[in-house]
Formats: structure tokens, sequence, C-alpha cells
């Protein structure tokens, strides 16, 4: 299984510019990813709202999404589920991993009715001479601890992005397997300590990560990264960061941030692997 992140950024990532008013860095996407398995059966982690620019600048499209997983309803993760709903009906040639060869929609149960009544219904309600619902665009597949694509099983890991104070946003991140080895895809949380169970299950992990001169509380500060043990440090790559002038992680034990367009084999062992040159604490 191969992992593909077609952006890294942070929900409103955009370039700095200079004096000159040019990009003063390589342009960057909203935190989506594409898995591939052997089969070519692909798995897109969340779809945000400019999923259409990210695919494109890989090479994809939307004939690419087979199947979509949402971590949670932000716009960053589910903005561009329309283009996607649109671009696969009114393509003859689209075929999706879904009935009748719609693209397969597994949302976490506790979002599958607002996401269409508070997120998607407004855009994809109508169309020329028909009154549409979700299960008309996508194979909609409710999750409650899990599901299985590819010959894998997903577990769904529940953490806490939004205190709201009446009502608490969690965001379902996933912990998977392939060959023996288990990945941890974190989603946008804000604490660590209700994930330790799967920071110790997993060998690699891919996690959210904020590294603002303050903290919103929403998300993970590197700060608070910082302090967990160096042997979860050691297998963590960093992603949804803002741009600007990143800290030099791996002096604090951590594998790298993740960059837009990166692969990861997972189906490689030297993916697991520590660099040698990778300073440890």
């Amino acid at each position: 299984m191969e992992m593909l992140f077609v952006g890294t950024g942070a929900a409103f990532t955009l370039p700095p510019r200079d004096q000159a008013g040019r990009a003063s860095e390589k342009r960057n996407w909203q935190s989506n990813v594409v898995l591939r398995a052997t089969s070519g059966q692909t798995l897109c982690i969340d779809c945000g709202g400019d999923a259409r620019h990210s695919f494109w600048e890989q090479g994809l499209t939307h004939r690419d999404v087979g199947s979509v997983y949402i971590t949670h309803p932000h716009a960053d993760h589910i903005g561009g589920l329309e283009w996607l709903a649109f671009s696969s009906r009114f393509d003859p040639g689209y075929r999706g991993l879904g009935v009748e060869g719609r693209p397969i929609l597994w949302v976490p149960r506790s979002y599958e009715h607002s996401l269409w009544e508070h997120s998607l219904r407004g855009g994809l309600r109508a169309i020329h001479g028909a009154d549409m619902e979700l299960a008309d665009f996508f194979d909609v597949r409710p999750v409650d601890e899990g599901f299985s694509f590819g010959g894998t099983s997903f577990k769904t890991v529940p953490g806490d992005h939004i205190d709201g104070g009446s009502w608490v946003m969690r965001s379902y991140g996933l912990l998977f397997g392939d060959r023996g080895k288990r990945v941890y895809f974190s989603g946008d949380v804000s604490r660590t300590d209700q994930l330790m169970e799967a920071y110790e299950e997993a060998d690699l992990i891919f996690h959210d990560c904020e590294i603002l001169p303050f903290e919103t509380q929403v998300h993970v500060h590197i700060e608070h990264l910082r302090q967990l043990p160096v042997e979860l440090r050691q297998r963590m790559w960093l992603y949804g960061y803002q741009p600007g002038p990143r800290p030099d992680i791996r002096e604090d034990g951590f594998r790298g941030f993740v960059s837009p367009g990166q692969r990861f084999a997972l189906h490689e062992s030297v993916t697991f692997q520590r660099s040698s040159s990778e300073i440890k604490r």
C-alpha cells in the first residue's frame, strides 16, 4: 500500500509573500491523503476544499478517487466532496468502488446526518429535474469502529478536536496495518492523552501539528508533542502545519515534517526505519 500526501498544510494555508509580492516558499494544500492498495484501488482520507487543485498538481483527477473516508466535517476535510460528487456523477468514464460505480463514502456515524443536512445539502440537493440525496452521489457507509479497504482493516481512533462547552467535536483518526506494520493517522486532534494507546500500537505515526507562536487549543501544538517520550517521537512524521519557518524537529527525535507530494511505501520495511543520521534524544 502506498500513502500519498497531496497536501500537508493547515486549513487556511497560503504561502507567505516576499517584499516583491512573490510566494516565498513552495505552495502547499490542505492535509488530504490518498491511499493506493496493491490492487490499484484508492481511498482518499478527507477531501478538502482545495482537493481539485492538489490532485491536479499530483497528476490526479476525480477518476483517481474510488472511495473517501471523512475524519470530521470541517471544510478542509469535506469541502471537496461537492467537486467529487458532481464530477463523478456526470463523467460517464468514472468508476468508483461503490454500488453502481459510485464512490464509497465512509463517514463516522455521528456525522452521517449532519454531513448532508448541515454541510452538503445546499450545493448538492438540486440538479436539473431531480431532488437529490447524499446516496444519489455516494455509496454511503456509516462507520462505527472501523471498515475494510483493499484487504486491510481500518480502526477508527476518536480524539477531541474542539470543545465547544456544550458539545465536543471529535475527529476520527485511523489505525491500520500493512504487512505486519501498523500506521496511525491522527486527523485533527487537540489532546495527546487520549491517544496513547494508538501511539503505542503504531510503528509509524502521522500527526497533525500546529507550529504557531501561540496555541489555538484546537490542534496539538509542537510544544506538547515534544513532551512525548522519545520512543514515540521517533515514529512520528508531522503534517497539518502552518506556512513560514519550521523548527528543526529532527533534533527532538521526530522523523520530520511531511512535504506536499511525499509518498510512503507502506509495503516496504525501509519506510518504518529511522535514518542513522537522525539525532536521538
